[in-house]
Formats: structure tokens, C-alpha cells, sequence
């Protein structure tokens, strides 16, 4: 966990290397996943390697294929994680948080929904006080560019649909400049890329390994140049946007993806681009 690299493109093992550094800051682990994975998944490496005290994985497609049965301490909760069923789908999980007395801590939390990942991500910050927080973030917009899309009965329905055709709807998730401000009003400081994953551990806790804020717009820079990276999109429009002047790149990015929702049919669907300058 004290490696400088910003960006890692290892074997998933590696990422998560340092949990045995921090194992005894954490007591008792209670690991919650949303999001579709596999059994190379960071939440599944987790829930192989060690001894749970609870681990609960709350995914619309239930138990990846060619497992019997779950690993000790994690519960499967077939279902779609989002705005307001938090509680619900925790307690089912064996989870139960009192959030009149305050948010409940866990230790590790990841979030890849596809979808309206930063709004989930707002909605669990009121229920849950995770020490390390792992979630996916759109690639294709580098920082300072923030963006998110917000939740809509009709996204997923037009996600799958243009996915069965072979095309990507770029503007799902959020970027990682709105999560990282979203993150900081709760005390979480960004540490590190793996992939299109950003990785965010609770102030005490990075303070307690001698761990400082990592720079995005060095980190992304690094990242997109590193094997592994993944654009949500044409790979030219984020290093056109790299290196113009951020209020040239918000224009440049709102222009672009106005014509593409109208082409793709979905410029009824909620999202928002802005700047994040206070970096």
C-alpha cells in the first residue's frame, strides 16, 4: 500500500496486496460488493483469501457461474443495488445498520454498477463508513472534467440495448474528478488507478500508514498511457481533453455528447458534466 505507482496493471492479487498491512487496523472485516464481477473480481479474491466475519455481494445476476456454493461468511444477494433498498439488501445480507446512531463501518466496499454509480455511492455514505472504498470510474473523462449519470427507469433498458449491437453507451458511471469530490466531504482521500478502478481509503486510515493524496491529473495522465487502460470512448477525445484549457474541454465534451445521446436516443436521460477545479 505504500508504493508511489499510481497506476498498477498486475495481477489482481497484487492490487490488493495491501491488506495483510493493514489487517490488524482492521478488526473483524465486513466486506460489501455491488456491482457485477467474476471470481477474479477483487471482492471474490477477498472473500477466497481471508476469513470474513461477513461479506455480502449484491448483484441482479446472483452467484458467478461454475461456483456451488459461496465461500465461508459471504452471502449473495440477488438483486440490484440502488437509490433507497441499501438497508434492505444489507440486512438480508446479515448486515444490520442503525443509521439513527450514525453510518455503519465496515471495512471494504466496492461499487460497479454501470449505471448511476456516484448517486449510489451518495446514497451508501449515509448508511455505510467503509475504511477502503474501490469503484469503478468513466475513463473517458480526465480530470478536472466531472461527470455523472443519475438513475432512470429507462437507462438500463437502452444500456443492454445498444450493448446487443455491439455499442458502448460511453456516459455511464461517473468520472473519477466526481467521485474524488464527492469522496472528500466524507473524509476519503483518492491513493491510486487500478484499470478503470480508483481506489479511496478513509483519511485516519491513510494517515495511519503515512499515506498522502495522490494527484488525479498525474495519476489519470499515467494511467491512460499505461497498458490496461480502458476508454469508455474514441481514446483521441480524452487526450484532446488532457491538453486543452478545462473550460475548452467541458465545451468540446458537452458538444460531443449532446450530438451522440441525440444519435443513440437517449438525450432524455439524466446526467451532468462539470468542472472539478478544487483539486
Amino acid at each position: 500500500l505504500r508504493s508511489q505507482k499510481c497506476f498498477r496493471h498486475v495481477s489482481v492479487v497484487d492490487h490488493l496486496g495491501f491488506h495483510s498491512a493493514v489487517a490488524k487496523l482492521l478488526a473483524c472485516p465486513r466486506h460489501i460488493f455491488a456491482g457485477e464481477g467474476n471470481w477474479e473480481d477483487p471482492g471474490y479474491i477477498f472473500a477466497k483469501q481471508d476469513s470474513l466475519h461477513r461479506g455480502v455481494f449484491i448483484d441482479p445476476a446472483g452467484m458467478p457461474a461454475k461456483k456451488t456454493s459461496p465461500p465461508p461468511g459471504v452471502t449473495f444477494i440477488k438483486a440490484a443495488a440502488s437509490r433507497g433498498n441499501l438497508l434492505t439488501l444489507l440486512s438480508a445480507g446479515g448486515v444490520f445498520c442503525n443509521v439513527s446512531s450514525g453510518p455503519c463501518v465496515v471495512d471494504f466496499l466496492k461499487i460497479d454498477i454501470d449505471s448511476h454509480d456516484c448517486e449510489l455511492l451518495a446514497d451508501a455514505m449515509r448508511v455505510l463508513r467503509p475504511r477502503i472504498l474501490w469503484m469503478e470510474v468513466n475513463s473517458l473523462f480526465p480530470p478536472p472534467l466531472g461527470f455523472t449519470r443519475f438513475a432512470h427507469d429507462e437507462f438500463v433498458p437502452s444500456f443492454r440495448q445498444w450493448n446487443r449491437v455491439g455499442r458502448l453507451l460511453p456516459t455511464i458511471g461517473c468520472a473519477l474528478s466526481f467521485a474524488s469530490s464527492e469522496l472528500r466531504r466524507f473524509g476519503y482521500r483518492f491513493y491510486r488507478l487500478v484499470e478503470s478502478n480508483a481506489i479511496f481509503l478513509d483519511v485516519a486510515l491513510a494517515d495511519s500508514l503515512g499515506i498522502s493524496a495522490t494527484d488525479e491529473t498525474e495519476c489519470f495522465a499515467v494511467a491512460m498511457r499505461s497498458p490496461g487502460f480502458f476508454a469508455f470512448g474514441p481514446w483521441s477525445w480524452v487526450d484532446d481533453w488532457m491538453k486543452t484549457d478545462p473550460l475548452q474541454a467541458l465545451h468540446y465534451a458537452s458538444c460531443n455528447f449532446t450530438a451522440l445521446h441525440r444519435l443513440l436516443g437517449v438525450s432524455h436521460l439524466p446526467s451532468e458534466l462539470r468542472l472539478e477545479l478544487a483539486l
